[in-house]
């Protein structure tokens, strides 16, 4: 079966985002099953999970999800139909995120998760959180408090800051899970490209650019610092 020209797939996108963020239904609390493997999120079964708050199972996001998948003729997804992540509080398994798009270059898609359970696992380094070889440059997961089992795995990312100001220790539950970061973007890179937490932020704790990207507390000020801080003074 030929494979869907540019234009279709682009169309698909476009259709795809715009449902996802006009729907017009409303959930208060929906559970919706996760993803098996060796499934993967693609354009046909990201709407699934518009309006979900929990995730019974598992999320993968994979270079294919962008890219597309010839054989079984699956356009790519852009990154903007990932807001059909936006209202999960809880996922019971892993969040698996490994791939690269030029319009992917954060997790704020998953700005309500608050729990990720690790009931299972990856099977990269027995991961709860994995975050491997992305395009990203910020982490953005303000509401996350708590990985209950499992490792945490943010390795590859070469464009990614501001991820040793996340605290993971704080995050996981036990001694004997480890929080594995490494070959992220340099220090020196992101400092040079201001990208570094605001120096209103409680104890320079951050998930990105801004206080909205705070951990914890951050200092008062007044609407129009804020707007500045959000927008221009901060990384």
């Amino acid at each position: 079966m030929p494979f869907l020209s540019y234009e279709i797939a682009q169309m698909t996108n476009l259709i795809a985002t715009l449902l996802l963020l006009f729907g017009t239904v409303e959930i208060e609390s929906r559970v919706c099953s996760g993803i098996d493997e060796p499934e993967f999120l693609h354009v046909y079964n990201v709407w699934q999970f518009r309006g979900c708050t929990k995730i019974d199972g598992s999320i993968r996001i994979v270079q294919t999800t962008f890219d597309g998948d010839v054989y079984y003729n699956r356009p790519g997804l852009h990154p903007d139909a990932l807001w059909a992540f936006s209202e999960v509080r809880e996922i019971t398994g892993f969040l698996l995120v490994q791939g690269k798009h030029p319009h992917f270059r954060n997790l704020d898609y998953f700005r309500n998760l608050e729990v990720i359970l690790g009931n299972e696992l990856s099977p990269t380094y027995s991961s709860t959180l994995n975050i491997m070889v992305t395009s990203i440059e910020s982490l953005a997961l303000t509401s996350l408090r708590n990985i209950s089992n499992g490792n945490v795995v943010i390795y590859a990312n070469p464009n990614l800051c501001y991820v040793r100001a996340a605290n993971f220790d704080q995050i996981v539950q036990s001694v004997d899970q480890k929080v594995i970061v490494k070959s992220n973007a340099p220090r020196g890179q992101c400092a040079l490209g201001h990208k570094t937490c605001s120096s209103r932020c409680d104890r320079r704790l951050c998930w990105g650019k801004g206080i909205r990207n705070c951990v914890g507390n951050f200092e008062d000020s007044n609407n129009i610092i804020d707007f500045l801080d959000n927008n221009f003074l901060s990384g």
